[in-house]
């Protein structure tokens, strides 16, 4: 009886030494190897406050120093010296109408439209604050929608035109979010939907 009840013990522990060791092992297996890369690899700085990968497979990482692309192997880096409007980046979009071309959002300077190693800036007002970009969308149509502070304005090739904020929000902060090619606006409990046939 007791031998029995002993030899029973042992398989239990036997087979939960094994479950154990199985998912260990399981665990081990999904490690994933990861690799650091700092300024000392060639980023213009260690704050990364944005990273957006293109439909060439370049990965582009926005610093509060600049622009870096990386392709694989180095790293390419951008700045105000190569013609950004400002070295701190918010935000990164490529235009899905014309693959290679991105829109790069700063602090301050507003947006820079990078084609063919090329900036133009785009800057949407007069001073610091109004040319704060905090997020940048970029249509089928290759219309860009930028937020900015508590304003939204859009690029139709070369023109920037603001959106009329809806009725009562003049001047009132709103969040922004782009879905189905179509921009929406939130405050609180309030949701709006742009129309373009209307423009408001």
């Amino acid at each position: 009886m007791h031998h029995s009840h002993r030899t029973s013990q042992i398989f239990r522990f036997i087979f939960l030494f094994l479950f154990l060791l199985l998912s260990v092992e399981t665990v081990r297996c999904q490690i994933l190897p990861f690799q650091s890369y700092t300024a000392r690899d060639g980023l213009p700085s260690n704050t990364i406050r944005v990273i957006y990968q293109d439909t060439r497979g370049y990965l582009w990482i926005g610093t509060n120093n600049g622009l870096s692309r990386y392709d694989g192997a180095k790293f390419t880096n951008y700045s105000t010296v190569d013609g950004l409007s400002n070295n701190w980046i918010t935000a990164i979009a490529e235009s899905p109408k014309e693959p290679g071309t991105l829109w790069i959002g700063t602090i301050a300077g507003g947006v820079n439209r990078l084609r063919d190693r090329r900036f133009t800036v785009f800057r949407p007002g007069p001073d610091n604050t109004s040319n704060n970009i905090q997020s940048i969308d970029v249509d089928s149509s290759g219309t860009v929608w930028l937020k900015a502070w508590d304003r939204m304005y859009y690029i139709r090739g070369d023109s920037l035109s603001e959106v009329a904020p809806p009725y009562g929000m003049d001047g009132v902060r709103y969040s922004f979010s782009f879905a189905d090619n179509t921009p929406w606006l939130v405050n609180g409990n309030r949701l709006f939907r742009y129309e373009r046939h209307t423009g408001s």
